[in-house]
């Protein structure tokens, strides 16, 4: 078979563009390789009662290592927001990064390390967390099957709402 006529094996039959890509030793991504959810209607917490499942959700399986690419848009007048992962998958091992910029003042940057799904990671602590952007990029390895997702409450209680906006991402990229 050629392609550009560059001969690839022994066959002379057309090569598809997925015959390309195996041929290559490339592994084309699908459906079940990426896993996104989005927040298709704003979240709104007024307690620091333990961190609640949010709708960002994806089933991931077993064996399975994924790429993490998550984005919080959130307002708070008053109360920063208390963010971490959980869901009924076993995670095996969780590292990544938060970036939180406020939008407001651009300049207000912070980044945080964490190497554990459940530890909580509270946005806004350096300003006022109003109009605020927290992304998280990292990778968990999955023992048992399940859902992973995130969970999110105030910081501190207070009747003002703290919000995770309509339009926030999750997206799990499966890469093995």
């Amino acid at each position: 078979m050629s392609l550009f006529g560059v001969k690839i094996g022994n066959s002379t039959a057309p090569l598809s563009s997925a015959g390309v890509i195996a041929a290559l030793g490339y592994t084309p991504l699908n459906a079940a390789s990426l896993l996104r959810s989005y927040l298709a209607t704003t979240v709104t917490y007024n307690a620091n009662a333990v961190l609640a499942d949010t709708p960002l959700s994806v089933t991931v399986a077993a064996g399975g290592i994924y790429a993490i690419e998550l984005v919080v848009h959130s307002t708070s007048v008053v109360k920063a927001l208390n963010m971490d992962f959980a869901g009924t998958a076993t995670i095996a091992n969780f590292i990544g990064e938060w970036i939180v910029i406020d939008a407001t003042d651009p300049s207000a940057t912070n980044a945080w390390r964490v190497t554990a799904a459940g530890t909580d990671f509270t946005m806004g602590i350096s300003f006022d967390g109003v109009n605020s952007l927290a992304t998280f990029t990292g990778s968990v390895e999955i023992t048992d099957a399940g859902t992973f997702l995130l969970r999110g409450s105030q910081n501190v209680s207070d009747p003002t709402d703290t919000t995770i906006l309509r339009g926030s991402t999750l997206v799990l990229t499966k890469m093995n």
